[in-house]
């Protein structure tokens, strides 16, 4: 009987496990299904993403779409080139710095027509002159070189940034010695740069920064009488739309306060004290005749 048993729940047992294997083979292959049907619709996307083909994976409308938020869609832009180069910085590998010149097309040349030129001097103009330094930045590292062409227009557009809205510091520009003597030695040979736009460049950047002449050797003497000598009458930085501070008044108005004493008689403190000894000597004898009475059972 014992016998007969055993090897009856070893059949079930088997049957069980057979039924329960099918179950976990669906339940493990439903996800990775699931994952395939979503890769496949991002394949063409990927590859035009890897081959530069902007337009197809929808940048056009993402930037008209940003645009929108004003202000603070510019500065999602600059954060997208961040990103981008924090991305190339740690993984050089995986990147052909080809972003590069497709960033420049679409933020400098407006490769799409959205106006962007228009829509950073509306908006917020810091962030251009973020994204034009960090370029700068990645051509002067090698990381991408843009051609002579491109890179005179990312150091024009730069300059004149400066002098209209000055420096807007952050890392890469107050922080970024380097970038700034690579753009002051090929400054010269910048069309449409003239020595006054170079004396006002050296000279915003000397009274932001604190930098010296000497700093920036090789670097056009215009640029150099800038920096030399900061123009102690530039604007200081100050808060838009900072309310006024009010005038200092010394009335006030309102209830005086008096700080008064209140004294308490020596009668009503006598019968206060009274009251209090016979209340203590009542409690006291009840405790006591509780104690007896139980004590007598």
């Amino acid at each position: 009987m014992d016998i007969w048993l055993e090897e009856t729940l070893q059949q079930e047992e088997i049957e069980v496990t057979s039924r329960l294997d099918r179950s976990r083979a669906l339940v493990r292959i439903g996800p990775m299904l699931g994952l395939a049907g979503t890769i496949i619709p991002l394949g063409p996307a990927l590859q035009a993403l890897l081959g530069g083909d902007m337009a197809a994976i929808g940048i056009p409308k993402w930037l008209k779409a940003i645009q929108a938020s004003g202000y603070a869609g510019a500065r999602e832009m600059f954060k997208e080139m961040e990103h981008l180069y924090g991305f190339q910085a740690t993984s050089a590998e995986q990147m052909n710095g080809t972003f590069w010149q497709n960033s420049f097309d679409v933020f400098v040349r407006d490769k799409y027509g959205l106006d962007m030129q228009q829509f950073f001097e509306k908006s917020n103009p810091h962030a251009e002159q973020w994204i034009l330094s960090r370029m700068l930045e990645v051509d002067r590292q090698g990381s991408y070189k843009f051609s002579i062409e491109d890179r005179a227009m990312l150091m024009r557009k730069y300059v004149q940034s400066v002098n209209r809205y000055g420096v807007t510091c952050f890392a890469n520009t107050c922080g970024n010695l380097r970038v700034h003597q690579f753009v002051a030695a090929q400054a010269a040979l910048v069309s449409g740069l003239g020595s006054q736009e170079l004396h006002e460049c050296g000279e915003k950047l000397a009274h932001a920064t604190g930098w010296k002449p000497k700093g920036f050797r090789g670097a056009p003497s215009s640029f150099l009488t800038g920096v030399a000598r900061p123009n102690a009458n530039l604007t200081k930085r100050v808060a838009y739309n900072s309310p006024p501070k009010p005038a200092t008044t010394h009335h006030v108005s309102g209830y005086r306060l008096r700080e008064q004493t209140l004294g308490t008689s020596s009668a009503s403190l006598n019968a206060v004290t009274s009251g209090g000894i016979i209340a203590v000597a009542v409690l006291l004898g009840a405790l006591y005749e509780f104690r007896r009475s139980k004590m007598c059972r």
